[in-house]
């Protein structure tokens, strides 16, 4: 488990990505936790992402490894309910 705030939870999943990268060809992020808190206001852009991000708003685990999924370009599947 992480811990510290959004960013540098998103920034240790990067680095662990960023290790895999070095020892196989290809990468897959598969999120299969268990259902999280339910999250209102719901993220409608990039730009709103980026901003909780920024101010460190409580987000759901699966979120922050989508966003350093995509940082890393590397496919993210959400896998749970």
């Amino acid at each position: 488990m992480f811990t510290g705030s959004s960013q540098q939870c998103i920034d240790k999943v990067r680095a662990d990505i960023q290790d895999m990268k070095k020892r196989v060809d290809k990468v897959v992020v598969l999120w299969t936790a268990n259902t999280e808190m339910y999250m209102l206001p719901v993220i409608d852009s990039m730009s709103d992402l980026k901003s909780m991000v920024d101010r460190n708003v409580s987000l759901p685990a699966s979120v922050l490894f989508a966003v350093a999924a995509i940082e890393e370009q590397v496919l993210y599947l959400n896998g749970s309910p």
